[in-house]
């Protein structure tokens, strides 16, 4: 390895170290806002934390993950075994239909949240699970786009597209607030607080001293969880029917579903909060799991209006439909385990009793094989579709490559159909040159880096 890199965190260029100084004086027109920024520092790095949150990092991961599924989907349609596509096997398939769905949601949650920065608002919260959920995706979506090419991506080498994706994966993980903390302290530890209708004012209220203020909020917060109980037993009863979508058709049940969930998690949390007090905040995983079905729903969310938006494409209704139906089943899932880890005293039997008829009553449903091997079949061939779900990222060099060969195998496909469609069996030298070409591209963007024992050893 150069010598050069070895501070780099996993070889991947990244300015992380500490800076170390003697006798260093700064100047006034050195520091960040002047004279008036003496003594700020601290907060100014908490701003560009959150920034980070919310902006780079989702960012990079969306684009991350966007290059892995065109990289996993242009390969599947390339790499031929017994003479059928890879992308043709249904669990390869699986693969590349879950991925390309968890991008479009990711992408649809990335613009939701830099446009709120754009506007203007400061959602902390928000940024904390677009840091979280976006980085653990980018990772779980790299490791299936690498199962995809199989040896193509483990032989590191100027051929392998994948392997310093991989390797900046933890680094995301890593930086600007650690995954673990994001999910078990900030996400619903904060926003339990910071985004709440009247805890926050009930907490000011006490550190000055004013009863009154209060009062008044404690009967309205009291009003609140009693609303949001019924609303969420009135919905568990209707399944969200209930609810009045605010448009028809295909994403109606959708937001209906969306409600309910709301409904449930709202009530739960005060539940949780008021019996628990600051001791909610200490129960880590159990905040986790209430962060985790905050950040399903804010993505949901996110990924509904971007459907809605798009004009409701037809063809993007599958994506839709698998991506939120992932994401109610991880509603479901945390939901689960936040009625099975609270036991003890009232709280305990009250989350007994709804986790109880929660089962008989869930929001997700086993998400359907063909829908995944369809999402596939468009991502593989669909040249127009993949282009748009995977817009944005940098086609060049070896990845360019691909992409001919995969336009190459497709025009030779068509020739050879439309040959055999005709009767004819001999092929004229117009579709034998484009049949060579295929094959030529194939061999090129399927090949592994192989090295000789010098070369190795070199390295």
């Amino acid at each position: 390895m150069d010598q050069s890199r070895r501070h780099d965190p996993l070889g991947v260029p990244f300015v992380n170290a500490p800076l170390v100084g003697k006798n260093v004086v700064i100047g006034i027109d050195d520091i960040i806002g002047g004279s008036e920024g003496i003594g700020k520092g601290w907060e100014m790095l908490m701003e560009s934390l959150a920034v980070g949150r919310g902006i780079s990092l989702p960012s990079t991961s969306t684009g991350g993950s966007k290059f892995a599924v065109f990289v996993a989907s242009a390969y599947s349609a390339v790499r031929h075994q017994f003479g059928i596509a890879l992308g043709k096997f249904e669990g390869v398939a699986e693969v590349i239909g879950r991925i390309g769905a968890e991008t479009y949601l990711l992408d649809a949650a990335k613009n939701f949240t830099i446009g709120a920065i754009d506007n203007g608002e400061k959602p902390a919260v928000a940024n904390a699970i677009m840091k979280y959920q976006s980085t653990e995706k980018y990772r779980k979506i790299i490791l299936d786009a690498m199962d995809v090419q199989g040896g193509a991506a483990i032989i590191l080498g100027p051929k392998n597209l994948l392997a310093h994706a991989y390797f900046g994966a933890p680094i995301a993980i890593t930086v600007e607030g650690a995954n673990i903390i994001t999910r078990t302290l900030i996400q619903f530890g904060q926003g339990v607080i910071r985004c709440h209708p009247y805890v926050n004012g009930q907490v000011e209220a006490l550190e000055k001293g004013d009863v009154d203020t209060f009062d008044t909020l404690f009967l309205s917060h009291l009003q609140h969880v009693i609303k949001n109980g019924f609303r969420s037993m009135l919905f568990g009863l209707s399944r969200g029917y209930l609810h009045r979508p605010k448009c028809d058709g295909f994403t109606a049940r959708y937001e209906q579903k969306l409600m309910w969930a709301s409904a449930k998690f709202a009530f739960l949390s005060d539940v949780a909060l008021g019996l628990m007090g600051a001791g909610l905040k200490r129960r880590e995983s159990l905040s986790g799991r209430f962060a985790d079905i905050l950040a399903q729903m804010y993505m949901l969310t996110a990924t509904l209006r971007r459907f809605r938006e798009e004009g409701e494409r037809k063809e993007d209704e599958v994506l839709l439909k698998v991506a939120m139906g992932e994401g109610f089943n991880k509603i479901d899932a945390a939901f689960a385990g936040i009625y099975q880890n609270v036991s003890r005293g009232v709280m305990g039997l009250i989350f007994s009793i709804i986790g109880f008829f929660s089962k008989l009553n869930s929001f997700g449903s086993v998400i359907k094989d063909a829908d995944l091997h369809k999402i596939a079949t468009l991502l593989t061939s669909n040249v127009a579709v993949r282009n748009r779900i995977c817009n944005n990222i940098y086609i060049g060099g070896r990845v360019e490559e691909l992409l001919l060969a995969a336009q190459a195998m497709q025009d030779a496909k068509q020739a050879l159909a439309k040959r055999k469609t005709s009767g004819e069996q001999a092929l004229d030298e117009q579709e034998k040159a484009l049949v060579q070409m295929a094959r030529k591209r194939q061999r090129a963007v399927i090949a592994v880096d192989t090295f000789s024992h010098e070369e190795y050893f070199r390295c």
